[in-house]
């Protein structure tokens, strides 16, 4: 793939020359000072600029090159959904959305690896009285690629934004105590004995609560058992104990007492 920059620079440096002025390679930070960015879009602009570096007395002017590679072109990839974010999501969708993303830039990837090698852009700098004179060039192929990014980046914005929209706030300790009251009292949840059992319950009872807030179901179902085992259940007992009581007054036998109540004969010997 011909590299366009490396003829540019192969210009500038003759054409500096015919003006006494030195390019060496090397880097630099322009953060540290104060930075006056030339128009590079004319075409006198490098003629105009190695005329004011020679005026302003600089004898050198360093030259940062980016080649560009593998790793640049990851430098490049736009963020994505982050794992954690995703697992909240069941329907698929968010991985959908992943699918078409990696796709896209798998694509980018391909018909930019042929770059690979060549030089991306490139910086002059000069410097006098603490101010630093930069003139940059980027090649066009990079230039569309950086275009390319740049719209590939808003879809992804894009489609995050409307994910954020479309989730729902996750319940309050407030509303979780609630919920965990109302289930504790359910039959079913109330015969259950583990915690497939309450789950069902639950999403027989709130089918919501598990469509929307199914990060929380534990913390619900184990508040509702705890309610359950701590303030109803002993209720519970304390009312079956008087039933039974009450039947075996009748003149009901042990047997009769349980098939009645629906219990087993063992509890009701325990009653009495």
């Amino acid at each position: 793939m011909p590299d366009e920059l490396t003829r540019e620079i192969e210009t500038i440096i003759e054409a500096a020359g015919e003006v006494s002025l030195t390019i060496v390679p090397g880097t630099f930070d322009d953060k540290k000072l104060p930075v006056v960015r030339w128009e590079t879009t004319s075409a006198s602009a490098l003629k105009t600029y190695l005329a004011i570096a020679k005026n302003l007395g600089c004898s050198l002017i360093v030259l940062e090159k980016y080649e560009f590679d593998q790793g640049a072109m990851e430098d490049l990839r736009p963020g994505e959904t982050n794992a954690e974010d995703a697992e909240e999501f069941e329907d698929g969708e968010e991985a959908e959305d992943g699918d078409e993303f990696d796709a896209k830039w798998e694509k980018l990837t391909l018909e930019y690896a042929a770059y690979y090698g060549s030089l991306s852009a490139f910086v002059l700098y000069c410097f006098r009285e603490g101010i630093c004179y930069t003139y940059e060039r980027e090649a066009s192929w990079y230039t569309k690629l950086t275009q390319a990014v740049e719209v590939l980046k808003e879809e992804v914005e894009a489609a995050e934004a409307e994910m954020e929209e479309d989730q729902i706030p996750d319940l309050t300790e407030k509303e979780i105590e609630e919920i965990a009251a109302e289930l504790a009292r359910n039959e079913l949840f109330q015969k259950a004995t583990n915690q497939n059992a309450r789950r069902f319950a639950l999403k027989k009872k709130l089918p919501k609560v598990i469509e929307e807030h199914f990060r929380q179901v534990s913390e619900i179902i184990d508040q509702a058992k705890g309610i359950f085992e701590l303030e109803l259940e002993p209720e519970l007992e304390k009312a079956l104990d008087t039933q039974i009581s009450d039947l075996r007054k009748q003149g009901l036998n042990k047997e009769q007492i349980a098939k009645k109540l629906k219990v087993a004969v063992s509890r009701v010997k325990k009653a009495l």
